[in-house]
């Protein structure tokens, strides 16, 4: 049978070990959460922006203007391709062309993606009417990286604390332990001897 003393210390470790799980998965849900909303509404934010800055060229049809904005859009890393099209033409694009070639679906939360990129789309609309649409496509690789990161950083923090709580599971039950012999032999020597 187990001794007293290493039910102790398994018990110790074993509260321990089960409350720094429930606060690692916790902790790297919210991360993974936080981070995939504030990517979204970045990728909103930059659709929506980068529309109202194309809606006067898409309107007059000044494909000079729109390729160069397109261009100049696409100096950002994380944007892996923008397509602005009108009735199914395509006006300008720019990026992957592996990408721009699918059909890319609108994306709201980055647990739909399965590609690492998050489509977003936004129609170009005046007065009720809708005159083009803008396609826009965001990698989601570096999110995902630092999540990777953070997951790997806290399961090396959990890792030294379970070791850590084994240990002094270990210290904690010996202590323990060897005080309720001391207790148990000095009962022991009362009922043999009686007090003195």
């Amino acid at each position: 049978t187990m001794s007293f003393r290493l039910k102790t210390i398994l018990g110790v470790a074993a509260i321990e070990i089960i409350l720094l799980l429930i606060l690692v998965v916790g902790g790297i849900r919210f991360l993974n959460d936080t981070n995939a909303q504030q990517l979204v509404q970045r990728a909103e934010t930059a659709s929506t922006l980068f529309t109202r800055a194309v809606r006067d060229a898409v309107l007059s049809s000044d494909l000079a203007t729109l390729d160069s904005l397109v261009d100049e859009a696409l100096k950002n890393t994380d944007i892996v391709y923008i397509r602005i099209s009108t009735d199914g033409i395509t006006l300008a694009s720019g990026g992957d062309k592996e990408i721009l070639n699918q059909a890319n679906s609108q994306h709201t939360k980055l647990a739909l993606v399965d590609d690492q990129i998050l489509d977003r789309r936004v129609e170009i609309e005046e007065s009720g009417v809708v005159y083009g649409v803008v396609e826009m496509g965001l990698s989601t690789a570096t999110i995902e990286e630092s999540l990777s990161y953070a997951r790997q950083w806290a399961l090396s923090v959990a890792g030294i604390e379970i070791l850590l709580v084994a240990l002094f599971s270990f210290i904690l039950g010996t202590y323990l332990t060897r005080q309720l012999l001391r207790l148990k032999t000095a009962a022991e020597n009362v009922a043999e001897s009686g007090p003195g």
